[in-house]
């Protein structure tokens, strides 16, 4: 089982094929080993990220991201782990992004040319996945297959499990604490026109235009890349966890 990459987002920022998007600029994290203060910063062996509303724009609205482009195969299958922790006092009723996948544009497209091929967003206080509505014909949008309640002050251990292909033997899933949150098999879950593949984002991205709040903060650690297909075990640490029964009056 593969490891592309192992980010513990602990002590340093400056690791190979890590960028920082951000305050208007997208830089190499190796030339802030230690953070960007007030955006990026290592508290207690722990990533805390910031955005604020008087951040100036980045690309297309106000973001704080890492950026790993560890896994441009343009097709394949991936694992993607991380922890998150997001503090008490944030409204999530206008959704803001915590993590993406997608692909770059090509030079002739415009930015928001398509959909991403995955992001998990907090919005309404519920973990919220995006996936895209069509690969071929190619949509600009995207839809919520699954949502589920999120809690202030927790730690929780996300896996996203994604076989990125242009035809319809692609299929997406996602994991929260081992609980499975969504799983679609049987179509194109990535673009065929990109020279590189779909690659990662963690951070906090100003998803539906948001205005009136003053800043967003979240924490992570612990951000893994794998490849091959035999990882629940190794990725996961076990067999998906049934999710609770639900009884209908």
């Amino acid at each position: 089982m593969p490891m592309l990459a192992e980010h513990l987002l602990s002590t340093t920022f400056a690791e190979p094929g890590v960028t920082m998007q951000a305050l208007g600029e997208n830089v190499d994290a190796t030339l802030y080993p230690t953070g960007r203060p007030g955006t990026f910063d290592l508290v207690n062996g722990i990533t805390r990220i910031t955005v604020k509303e008087t951040d100036p724009i980045t690309y297309t609205y106000q973001r704080a991201e890492l950026v790993f482009k560890h896994q441009l195969d343009v097709t394949g299958e991936r694992w993607y782990t991380w922890e998150i922790m997001v503090p008490s006092g944030w409204d999530f009723l206008t959704g803001f992004t915590v993590m993406q996948v997608h692909v770059d544009p090509e030079p002739e497209e415009a930015i928001q040319s398509r959909a991403l091929n995955f992001i998990l967003m907090l919005e309404n206080n519920e973990w919220t996945p995006l996936i895209p509505v069509a690969i071929d014909p190619i949509s600009t949008i995207a839809y919520r297959p699954a949502a589920v309640a999120m809690e202030f002050d927790r730690w929780y251990s996300m896996c996203l499990h994604a076989n990125w292909q242009t035809d319809n033997t692609g299929f997406i899933e996602f994991y929260i604490d081992k609980v499975p949150l969504f799983k679609r098999t049987g179509l194109a879950t990535t673009y065929s026109h990109p020279t590189q593949g779909p690659y990662s984002k963690l951070g906090l991205y100003n998803h539906r235009v948001a205005t009136g709040w003053t800043q967003k903060v979240a924490y992570y650690r612990n951000a893994r890349i794998w490849s091959a297909n035999d990882g629940y075990q190794a990725v996961m640490g076990g067999a998906p966890i049934a999710p609770p029964r639900f009884l209908v009056p």
